[in-house]
Parts: structure tokens; C-alpha cells; sequence
């Protein structure tokens, strides 16, 4: 058989294909875990703009706000901090141990966000040191 019919033409044309549709199953599930997470996103809006819309009281509307994180996202551990010049004062947190009231801007990741208005995304499996000096002895991991 001639090399366009034979066995080994059909095999390259099966691997071809087969790769194909491996990357376009990832695509897909790259793009239905994107849908998911903006579905949650905008029902976490819906939930933060009905509080906003029955509530007055911050502190009720900061307790909302991190209750309803939390259940949409699974987060075990969520922290609410408002700014009061050069600090970040604790407004609500569910799960911690060990809390801190008070952050300087001037230390760690939250910090440089207060200061910089820009968000820090830390990769999952990522290991770095609280610059806190309450947790500075402790390593941490990003886990999913």
C-alpha cells in the first residue's frame, strides 16, 4: 500500500486527530470552570447588593458581605479589613485562630493592595513568609 493509504498514513491521522480533541476537551473545561466561577461571582453581587439595598449598618453589611463569600466560594478562611490611614482595622473574619486587628500598609500582600489599589494573585502552591511580624515565623502555602 502506498504511504497516503497505508496504515501509517491512517495512524498520523488518528494521533493528529486525537490531539486535537484532548485540547479542546481542556479548552472546555477551562472555559465551563470560567463560566462557573462568573456565575458564582455574580450571585455573590446579587447577594452583596440585596444586603446593601435592606441594610444601614456597616457591620452587619460586613458580616453579610464575608457569610456570603464564604458559602458561595467554600472559603475557610475570609477577612474583611477598612482603612483608616495607614492602617487596615478588622471589620469581620470567619475562620481564624489567630486573628490580627490591625495592618500596616506599609507590611505584607494586603498591604501593598491598601496602598496600590491593585490586586496580588498568589499561585496556588506558592510558598512565602507573612511579612506581619505576628506570623513571621510561619510559612505558608497557597492550596487551592
Amino acid at each position: 500500500s502506498s504511504f497516503a493509504t497505508g496504515p501509517a498514513w491512517r495512524r498520523a491521522i488518528l494521533y493528529t486527530l486525537r490531539l486535537a480533541l484532548r485540547e479542546n476537551e481542556r479548552q472546555f473545561r477551562e472555559l465551563f470552570a470560567a463560566a462557573q466561577r462568573q456565575a458564582q461571582e455574580l450571585a455573590l453581587l446579587d447577594r452583596v447588593r440585596a444586603a446593601l439595598a435592606r441594610e444601614l449598618d456597616p457591620q452587619t453589611i460586613f458580616h453579610t458581605v464575608l457569610e456570603t463569600i464564604t458559602r458561595t466560594f467554600g472559603y475557610t478562611l475570609v477577612s474583611l479589613y477598612w482603612r483608616q490611614g495607614d492602617l487596615l482595622e478588622l471589620q469581620h473574619q470567619v475562620g481564624y485562630d489567630h486573628v490580627i486587628t490591625t495592618i500596616s500598609i506599609a507590611q505584607g500582600v494586603s498591604g501593598q493592595v491598601a496602598r496600590t489599589g491593585m490586586p496580588v494573585l498568589i499561585e496556588v502552591g506558592t510558598t512565602f513568609y507573612f511579612e506581619l511580624p505576628e506570623w513571621r515565623e510561619l510559612p505558608r502555602q497557597v492550596t487551592k
